[in-house]
């Protein structure tokens, strides 16, 4: 197979080689060199072209890929399409990800090619490198894992993370979570729901009131109507009202820090 290095995003060309690469990246993103030579490798992999290959008979794809021409018109949104060609983008659309997820289970991928496999079915293409940025949880990097589905569901995952390591544009990073916006999604539903958290400045101080000063609920609602100046002619303020909201304050505040069963 031959590796086609595409320049831009918006893809606008393609290289084969290194000199080609350097001269079009003058104006346009394209892979670095790193990508480069493993990419170059990567074409004498029959393992990986074999399932290539079968990936595009499953996918209404030509056995060899899609020519340039036929991979620019696809990409391109605004692409007069006949019937048949909206037919079989519409069919790889639906059905692109289970033949990913079969060939990341046969063979084990180095992750840069794992993240190109999609353009690497259409037609041997890889985009340019956005190496500098990876998504994981609790300090791992999920893209050294095959799936989700490999981190134990009992782990307790209390951060999802974007790590970057180098430089990047800020298009480049929206490329790359709209690209992994799948995989990170099932992060975080790893993730605890948020829950809505207000104690009024009048609550905190009633419990600040009860558990360092150690006042009686009644001292407690008269200083409660001096410190805020409440007009309390229908004295609503008093021992039963003070206590119903320490109550309710307490049980919130070690919501926030509670032992586990």
């Amino acid at each position: 197979m031959k590796i086609k290095f595409l320049i831009g995003y918006p893809a606008k060309a393609f290289a084969t080689e290194w000199k080609e690469i350097r001269e079009l990246s003058k104006t346009d993103p394209a892979p670095d060199e790193d990508t480069f030579v493993l990419f170059k490798a990567l074409e004498l992999n029959k393992s990986l072209e074999k399932e290539l290959i079968q990936a595009r008979r499953s996918l209404r794809i030509p056995e060899n890929g899609l020519t340039w021409e036929q991979y620019a018109k696809r990409k391109d949104t605004k692409a007069d399409h006949s019937k048949k060609e909206l037919e079989d983008i519409i069919y790889f659309i639906h059905n692109h990800d289970k033949e990913i997820y079969r060939i990341k289970r046969k063979l084990h991928l180095h992750p840069q090619v794992a993240e190109q496999l999609e353009n690497l079915i259409l037609g041997y293409f890889v985009e340019p490198s956005f190496r500098g940025v990876s998504y994981g949880c609790n300090g791992a990097n999920v893209e050294d894992y095959e799936s989700i589905e490999d981190f134990d569901k009992d782990v307790e995952v209390d951060q999802v993370l974007i790590d970057m390591t180098k430089k990047i544009s800020k298009n480049e990073l929206l490329k790359y979570i709209n690209s992994n916006w799948t995989e990170i999604s099932k992060l975080l539903d790893y993730l605890p729901e948020v829950k809505h958290f207000y104690i009024s400045p009048r609550d905190m101080r009633i419990v600040e009131l009860r558990d360092t000063q150690k006042l009686k609920y009644n001292e407690i609602a008269q200083q409660i109507i001096k410190e805020f100046s409440i007009d309390d002619i229908n004295g609503s303020v008093n021992e039963d009202s003070i206590k119903t909201s320490y109550m309710r304050a307490k049980s919130k505040i070690e919501e926030l820090a509670k032992t586990k069963k």
